[in-house]
């Protein structure tokens, strides 16, 4: 095999790795018909979003990063902790604080939040403190407080064992990463708890052709794979870390809810049933930004949907595949009003 890690293609472009020695490698993008673009001097590397992507460069055993163009040229050199984006405003990671940037490097938004996502359709958001912010760029920062529903649907998931943090903060509460996209992984780990799999998914002896999923998350990939549950991006590429859409995320919510891709809706416009079922509201659609924030409300609100198949409420299947228990289902107020108000 040329590559020992490829990515999905996005705009027409896919990072790869090319082994030349034990240890080395060559860094590149490449085309669909596999021909290298451009090599680039680098050690991680981000698909292409309008235009730019982010890549990772090890300096003094730390990663790293900065922002390339499409002609493999440093926009801004490696410097950051953290660093993702889109459309000329990257989120920006230093000092253990996240801002946004611009292609020039200038800071567009001060340093002062715990997590960021992509800032998207004219909006951002930040939580600083538990807190979650809309952020709107305009010259200058103007920050407006929004409620916290996305922690709030975050903790409860997290008290039922359905949704775990990335890694702690330095309070010892989960950091949930709630502001960034969710990758192709962690949705279909989500998935497959939904479904009350956990056990089974984690207790299987799973074989898939892809070689881009890391340990953890081969039990869930590996338990949807075998029950035609989900495939990869290529022949033996998942795109583990490609992010998941707001789509391909209320696909297999729906699923989890006995709805078929096949016969019940569509899975590129997944929204339009999820909206009449009630547990989305309209918020999501071809262009919208999907967040692990946006993750945890659509999957908390999900839980009081009623299955397809039985009219069961999907938390009560939960209940009684093993899933969850009733007490704490009644802790966190499902079916007493639990829903995380994604409405409004």
């Amino acid at each position: 095999m040329k590559y020992s890690n490829v990515g999905g293609f996005y705009e027409g472009l896919a990072w790869a790795f090319e082994p030349v020695d034990v240890g080395e490698y060559i860094a590149q993008y490449i085309d669909s018909a596999g021909n290298t673009r451009f090599t680039i001097d680098a050690d991680y590397l981000y698909p292409f979003f309008e235009g730019y992507a982010s890549a990772g460069v090890f300096v003094d055993d730390s990663m790293k990063f900065g922002i390339i163009d499409k002609s493999g040229n440093w926009v801004i050199q490696p410097q950051y902790d953290d660093l993702f984006g889109r459309g000329g405003v990257f989120a920006a990671q230093k000092d253990g604080k996240y801002g946004y940037v611009d292609t020039d490097n200038n800071v567009l938004v001060p340093f002062e939040f715990d997590d960021l996502s992509v800032y998207r359709n004219n909006v951002g958001y930040g939580i600083i403190d538990g807190e979650l912010y809309a952020i709107v760029i305009d010259g200058v920062a103007n920050v407006d407080n929004s409620p916290p529903h996305a922690l709030e649907a975050a903790n409860k998931l997290h008290e039922l064992a359905l949704f775990f943090g990335v890694g702690n903060n330095a309070d010892g509460t989960p950091d949930f990463a709630l502001s960034r996209a969710p990758t192709r992984a962690e949705a279909i780990t989500m998935f497959v708890r939904l479904l009350g799999k956990e056990g089974d998914a984690q207790s299987g002896a799973w074989t898939t052709p892809f070689t881009d999923v890391p340990d953890w998350a081969r039990p869930y990939v590996g338990y949807a794979y075998a029950n035609g549950l989900t495939q990869g991006v290529g022949e033996t590429t998942f795109g583990t870390d490609s992010p998941a859409t707001a789509s391909m995320y209320l696909t297999f919510v729906l699923r989890a809810l006995g709805y078929s891709s096949d016969a019940d809706f569509a899975w590129d416009a997944a929204w339009v049933l999820s909206d009449a079922l009630g547990f989305t509201n309209g918020e999501y659609g071809a262009s919208a930004g999907f967040t692990r924030g946006n993750a945890a409300i659509v999957s908390f609100d999900a839980l009081s949907a009623a299955d397809k198949n039985t009219g069961k409420a999907l938390f009560e299947m939960l209940i009684e595949s093993g899933a969850i228990t009733r007490e704490a289902a009644d802790s966190v107020g499902l079916g007493q009003g639990g829903q995380s108000t994604t409405s409004g």
